[in-house]
């Protein structure tokens, strides 16, 4: 009944002390008593009496109450005895360890040899201690025979062993197989103790080692030695992909051994060319999307030792001279590698789909991750050259042989209608040139200390660079012939070899990839107005749905076309617009300005001499007879430079910029093209176009302080003025205008220099006293008082070139100019 006394409170309470101290919650138990005894270690004495328990709600929880406080413990310290005298090994001291017994060569030699190997000789044992599979070797247990001791492994015997073991490989694998084995001696010796060079167990280990490099060059030359179900394909190719540092890649211990042994042994020869001519046959066959790494990283690997260099250049693929130039791509050793560039079409596809559909700004990102991808690639391959180059003169030669071989085999990729399927790409061809720009670098100082080193009897004397069908600066075929057919004596270095090639690659390199890019933008705007006028014509053909539906497949590979055009148009400018590759190619043709100017005006430029105007009447034979791509190149590459990332060009190249234009506009006699010489007048218009912070362009300035523009400038514009009514062209009525046109604005920005006004003045009085050209410098010595009148002619000039302006508008208009001023 003691339920009906409780009240709700004391109920709830005493169900929580339940859970908690273990109660039962039972209502029918009484809560004055707890279900079970509390358990404890302390005297019967000492223990709580009942109704004091029951009374405490904590007591029938089981805890103790409070004991009493017990006295610290006291420690105390003793000094230690002091140690009896030592004693004796027989009196009662510590045994040492039994000293290991000393193990004799035999078996040594037997458990190193088992462990390198993986090998046994006895049928039950399939595991070593490390788990490793073991193979078991019958044959070379039945010719060791069976004698009263137990059967050792040793070196008189290995070569057995090393074939047996080899024909078991995992796979039909023996090349893996005597490679990791190779890898285990390898570390064995590094890692092993000796007692000194004689120790017999190096001796064994080094034995193991020479042999497992021979059995690994006759797996490679001699496959079917292991079996008939070996691969005959040569495996040191898989094996050059991977990572040298894991088992089964080529390490460098490897290749020290190969390297050591080449002289020795031709078979490590003819194993190492078959695995770098299937290693680039095998790379012909991906582009930049693929994984073109590890290929790039094995060649290189390789070429680190001289003596693979100079075998590698020996092979039969390394520049046949019956090549076509579209094949050097594919089937010459190094084609492969420099085939890899982001102008290839399915590359710049990925780089820029559906490229009418983006941005600026996106297509400015693809063009930054394609220089960033390139940039490396070219890096990569420049350590390969490099290493060539430096490998011995007999690499260096046939290294020059196959850029000679990419060079002269590209004649075509600069005639005027390109037929792009029997040339070498564009990509390629600008690996090439960046390629040679980098083997210039190190002869190119800013004080020009080594351009006396560069040949000017270069291309008499049995040249690398074919210039045969060229056209020359000033001569004609048959005189060039002529000087040509005297050869001169002496022999060709390096620097004359390297320098002579690279103008020439970057005329069929990057100016023919500049070409074609401008010739792919005016190409795809008249696609995209045919495409116009093809989708007008639609509603001829709905009402016939097969002739709809050939329409429709006509107009989709018409868009695709437009788009691939779109896409290799994006690419192409994306590269050529890197600054480091463009900042190299100005340092060279910094180079090939001052080594033309020493030429034509047989001074010691610029050391010794300062420039000097006019040149002389007589003109060198070995300037008038060089191909006229030497200048064009100059105009070309400062023309698109200064057009397009002017930022890039230093101060010092921009005097050398200013003396070639001014000189050979001075004297335009020394050049024979009209195309070339209005390139030198469109490179001083871009120079003085406003650029940055600088309103007067970058070469503005340098136009109105230098002595030597202001001496000469002003006559040389006011010659070619003349000279530019006659280009030789069908344009040339419409191209005298954009010539004049550019004249004037140069002579615009100089005409605030008040000395050109007095020099002119002169010049225009010396020639009336002496009759020479009256007409031009006459006008020109008028044009103080016509200048007032800028704004005017600025309109005039300014229209001159508009397309819907008539010939014979345009006419007078030159009429009234000419006799305006």
């Amino acid at each position: 009944m003691a339920d009906s006394t409780m009240s709700d409170a004391d109920k709830i309470r005493q169900k929580r002390l339940a859970k908690l101290g273990g109660l039962p919650s039972n209502n029918n138990a009484s809560p004055s008593r707890p279900a079970t005894e509390p358990t404890t270690t302390a005297p019967e004495s000492q223990k709580s009496p009942a109704p004091e328990a029951s009374g405490n709600p904590f007591a029938q929880l089981g805890m103790k109450e409070q004991e009493p406080e017990r006295k610290p413990t006291q420690i105390k310290i003793r000094p230690r005895p002091t140690s009896p005298a030592q004693k004796g090994v027989g009196d009662g001291a510590r045994p040492r360890s039994k000293p290991r017994e000393t193990e004799s060569l035999e078996t040594w030699q037997d458990r190193n040899l088992r462990a390198i190997f993986r090998v046994t000789l006895n049928p039950e044992e399939t595991r070593d201690s490390h788990g490793h599979t073991l193979k078991f070797l019958g044959s070379t247990r039945e010719d060791m025979g069976h004698g009263d001791g137990p059967l050792l492994l040793n070196i008189e015997v290995l070569e057995g062993a090393i074939t047996e073991a080899a024909s078991q490989a995992p796979g039909n694998k023996p090349f893996e197989y005597l490679l990791t084995c190779f890898k285990r001696v390898s570390r064995g010796l590094r890692n092993g103790r000796f007692d000194g060079d004689e120790d017999p167990k190096r001796d064994v280990l080094r034995e193991a080692r020479r042999l497992c490099m021979s059995y690994c060059i006759f797996a490679v030359t001699m496959p079917e030695m292991f079996g008939d179900n070996v691969s005959t394909t040569n495996p040191l190719v898989d094996h050059l992909l991977l990572n040298p540092d894991c088992d089964t890649g080529i390490c460098t211990d490897f290749l020290d051994e190969a390297n050591a042994r080449i002289d020795e042994d031709d078979s490590i020869r003819d194993a190492i060319v078959s695995a770098v001519e299937e290693l680039s046959t095998r790379l012909g066959a991906i582009d930049m999307l693929g994984d073109y790494t590890p290929y790039i990283i094995g060649l290189r690997n390789l070429l680190r030792y001289p003596k693979f260099a100079i075998s590698i250049t020996q092979s039969t693929m390394w520049a046949p001279s019956e090549i076509e130039a579209v094949e050097i791509e594919t089937k010459t050793l190094l084609g492969p590698f420099f085939r890899m560039s982001p102008m290839q079409l399915d590359v710049a596809k990925s780089y820029f789909s559906a490229p009418k559909t983006r941005d600026r700004g996106y297509i400015a990102n693809a063009q930054n991750a394609c220089r960033v991808t390139l940039r490396t690639l070219q890096e990569e391959l420049h350590r390969i050259t490099d290493q060539i180059v430096r490998s011995g003169p007999a690499a260096r030669s046939r290294m020059l042989d196959w850029y000679a071989l990419c060079v002269n085999k590209n004649h075509k990729k600069r005639a005027m209608r390109v037929d792009y399927k029997i040339v070498s790409s564009d990509g390629f061809m600008v690996n090439v040139t960046n390629s040679l720009d980098q083997l210039c670098e190190p002869f190119m100082d800013a004080r020009f200390g080594k351009i006396e080193k560069i040949d000017v009897d270069y291309l008499r004397r049995s040249p690398r660079v074919d210039i045969t069908e060229e056209t020359k600066i000033n001569a004609d075929q048959k005189t060039a012939d002529d000087f040509y057919a005297v050869e001169a004596s002496g022999t060709t270095n390096f620097i004359s070899d390297i320098f002579f090639l690279t103008v020439a690659s970057h005329h069929y390199g990057t100016e023919a990839a500049q070409e074609r890019h401008s010739t792919l933008k005016k190409t795809v705007k008249r696609m995209e107005q045919d495409l116009v006028a093809f989708e007008t014509e639609r509603e001829k053909y709905a009402s016939d749905p097969r002739y709809l539906a050939r329409f429709e497949q006509e107009v989709t590979r018409y868009k695709t076309s437009i788009d691939n055009n779109w896409s290799i148009i994006h690419a192409t400018y994306g590269v050529l617009l890197d600054d480091l590759s463009q900042a190299r190619s100005m340092q060279f043709m910094r180079y090939v300005i001052v080594w033309l100017l020493r030429l034509a005006s047989r001074q010691d430029l610029p050391a010794k001499e300062q420039l000097k105007l006019p040149l002389p009447t007589e003109q060198p034979d070995v300037f008038s007879t060089l191909p006229e791509y030497f200048l064009e190149d100059i105009v070309d590459n400062f023309n698109f430079i200064v057009g397009n990332i002017p930022h890039i060009i230093t101060p010092q190249q921009s005097e050398e910029i200013m003396q070639i234009c001014v000189t050979f506009l001075r004297n335009s006699e020394y050049v024979k093209n009209p195309g070339v010489k209005s390139g030198l007048v469109t490179i001083l218009f871009y120079g003085v176009q406003p650029f940055g912070n600088s309103s007067r362009g970058l070469l503005g300035d340098l136009l109105i302080g230098s002595p030597f523009a202001q001496k000469h400038l002003l006559h040389a514009l006011m010659k070619f003025y003349i000279e530019a009514e006659s280009t030789g062209t069908h344009t040339q009525f419409y191209d005298k205008f954009n010539i004049r046109f550019e004249i004037f604005k140069v002579i615009q920005c100089i005409w605030s220099n008040t000395l050109y006004r007095e020099n002119l003045e002169k010049e225009a009085k010396v020639s009336k006293i002496d009759g020479s050209s009256p007409c031009a410098l006459e006008v020109v010595s008028e044009w103080p008082t016509a200048v007032q009148q800028l704004s005017s002619a600025r309109l005039v000039w300014g229209l001159v070139a508009t397309p819907r302006w008539s010939r014979g508008r345009l006419e007078i208009i030159d009429h009234t100019l000419t006799h305006h001023f």
